[in-house]
Protein backbone atom coordinates (compact mmCIF):
# COMPACT_ATOMS: atom_id res chain seq x y z
CA UNK A 1 0.00 0.00 0.00
CA UNK A 2 1.39 3.39 -0.94
CA UNK A 3 0.22 5.34 2.08
CA UNK A 4 1.08 8.73 0.60
CA UNK A 5 -1.40 8.04 -2.21
CA UNK A 6 -4.11 7.34 0.40
CA UNK A 7 -3.85 10.77 2.03
CA UNK A 8 -6.88 12.85 1.02
CA UNK A 9 -8.75 9.93 -0.54
CA UNK A 10 -12.08 8.72 0.76
CA UNK A 11 -11.74 5.63 2.96
CA UNK A 12 -14.00 3.69 0.58
CA UNK A 13 -11.47 4.24 -2.24
CA UNK A 14 -8.68 2.45 -0.35
CA UNK A 15 -10.61 -0.01 1.84
CA UNK A 16 -10.05 -2.86 -0.62
CA UNK A 17 -6.29 -2.60 0.03
CA UNK A 18 -6.64 -2.69 3.81
CA UNK A 19 -7.78 -6.26 4.35
CA UNK A 20 -10.54 -6.52 6.92
CA UNK A 21 -9.94 -3.12 8.54
CA UNK A 22 -13.19 -1.35 9.30
CA UNK A 23 -13.93 2.19 10.39
CA UNK A 24 -15.06 2.97 13.90
CA UNK A 25 -15.73 6.33 15.58
CA UNK A 26 -12.63 8.07 16.95
CA UNK A 27 -14.70 8.84 20.02
CA UNK A 28 -17.32 6.13 20.47
CA UNK A 29 -20.78 7.47 19.72
CA UNK A 30 -19.49 10.76 18.30
CA UNK A 31 -18.35 10.13 14.69
CA UNK A 32 -20.27 13.17 13.44
CA UNK A 33 -17.93 15.50 15.36
CA UNK A 34 -14.57 13.72 15.26
CA UNK A 35 -14.43 11.44 12.23
CA UNK A 36 -13.52 7.78 12.10
CA UNK A 37 -10.47 5.57 12.55
CA UNK A 38 -9.27 2.17 11.40
CA UNK A 39 -6.28 0.03 12.31
CA UNK A 40 -4.40 -2.99 11.06
CA UNK A 41 -5.08 -6.25 12.90
CA UNK A 42 -1.30 -6.67 13.28
CA UNK A 43 -0.84 -3.18 14.78
CA UNK A 44 1.43 -1.83 12.02
CA UNK A 45 -0.82 1.12 11.08
CA UNK A 46 -3.76 3.26 12.11
CA UNK A 47 -5.56 5.91 10.13
CA UNK A 48 -8.08 8.63 10.81
CA UNK A 49 -10.58 10.33 8.57
CA UNK A 50 -12.20 13.72 8.66
CA UNK A 51 -15.94 14.17 8.92
CA UNK A 52 -16.11 13.79 5.13
CA UNK A 53 -14.62 10.27 5.27
CA UNK A 54 -11.35 11.34 3.64
CA UNK A 55 -8.11 10.04 5.12
CA UNK A 56 -6.33 12.83 6.98
CA UNK A 57 -3.63 10.95 8.90
CA UNK A 58 -1.89 7.58 8.73
CA UNK A 59 0.21 6.41 11.68
CA UNK A 60 2.84 3.81 10.80
CA UNK A 61 4.52 1.61 13.40
CA UNK A 62 7.50 -0.78 13.15
CA UNK A 63 7.20 -3.38 10.39
CA UNK A 64 4.78 -1.25 8.34
CA UNK A 65 5.82 -0.51 4.77
CA UNK A 66 7.27 3.01 4.56
CA UNK A 67 7.23 5.42 1.60
CA UNK A 68 10.01 7.24 -0.27
CA UNK A 69 12.82 4.86 0.68
CA UNK A 70 12.41 5.53 4.41
CA UNK A 71 13.50 2.56 6.54
CA UNK A 72 12.85 1.63 10.17
CA UNK A 73 16.60 1.23 10.68
CA UNK A 74 17.38 4.81 9.60
CA UNK A 75 18.96 7.26 11.96
CA UNK A 76 17.85 10.87 12.11
CA UNK A 77 20.90 11.89 10.07
CA UNK A 78 20.12 9.27 7.39
CA UNK A 79 16.48 10.39 7.17
CA UNK A 80 17.54 14.01 6.72
CA UNK A 81 20.04 12.98 4.06
CA UNK A 82 17.26 11.17 2.18
CA UNK A 83 14.47 13.75 2.60
CA UNK A 84 16.40 17.00 2.87
CA UNK A 85 16.14 19.67 5.55
CA UNK A 86 13.03 19.31 7.73
CA UNK A 87 10.32 21.97 7.67
CA UNK A 88 10.00 21.61 11.42
CA UNK A 89 11.95 19.73 14.04
CA UNK A 90 12.39 19.41 17.77
CA UNK A 91 14.93 17.78 20.02
CA UNK A 92 13.84 15.23 22.59
CA UNK A 93 12.07 16.46 25.70
CA UNK A 94 10.73 15.37 29.05
CA UNK A 95 7.18 16.17 30.03
CA UNK A 96 6.36 15.85 33.74
CA UNK A 97 4.15 12.85 34.44
CA UNK A 98 4.25 11.71 30.77
CA UNK A 99 8.00 11.08 30.59
CA UNK A 100 10.56 11.27 27.80
CA UNK A 101 9.74 12.00 24.17
CA UNK A 102 12.20 11.48 21.36
CA UNK A 103 13.10 14.10 18.79
CA UNK A 104 11.07 14.57 15.61
CA UNK A 105 11.41 16.00 12.12
CA UNK A 106 8.57 17.03 9.83
CA UNK A 107 8.88 17.33 6.07
CA UNK A 108 6.10 19.35 4.42
CA UNK A 109 4.99 19.38 0.80
CA UNK A 110 1.95 20.69 -1.02
CA UNK A 111 0.14 17.35 -0.81
CA UNK A 112 1.30 15.78 2.45
CA UNK A 113 3.41 16.12 5.58
CA UNK A 114 5.74 13.38 6.80
CA UNK A 115 6.42 13.40 10.54
CA UNK A 116 9.29 11.18 11.72
CA UNK A 117 9.55 10.46 15.43
CA UNK A 118 12.80 8.98 16.71
CA UNK A 119 13.49 6.76 19.69
CA UNK A 120 14.81 8.55 22.78
CA UNK A 121 17.75 6.18 23.25
CA UNK A 122 18.71 4.91 19.79
CA UNK A 123 17.99 7.84 17.42
CA UNK A 124 16.21 5.35 15.11
CA UNK A 125 12.68 5.72 13.78
CA UNK A 126 9.94 4.89 16.27
CA UNK A 127 6.84 6.11 14.41
CA UNK A 128 6.03 7.71 11.06
CA UNK A 129 2.92 9.85 10.61
CA UNK A 130 1.67 10.87 7.18
CA UNK A 131 -0.80 13.77 7.14
CA UNK A 132 -2.79 15.92 4.84
CA UNK A 133 -1.35 19.47 5.21
CA UNK A 134 -4.61 20.64 6.78
CA UNK A 135 -4.22 18.01 9.52
CA UNK A 136 -0.66 18.96 10.49
CA UNK A 137 -0.30 20.80 13.79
Amino acid sequence: MNWLDAIGKHFDEVAKYLGNAALSPILPGDAENYGMSAEAPDGTWQLSTGLDGRIRSVFLFPHAELPLGISWTMSRHEARTLLGPPSRSQEGSTVPILGDFGPFDRFDSTFHCIHLEYDVDTDRLRQVTLMHPSAAP
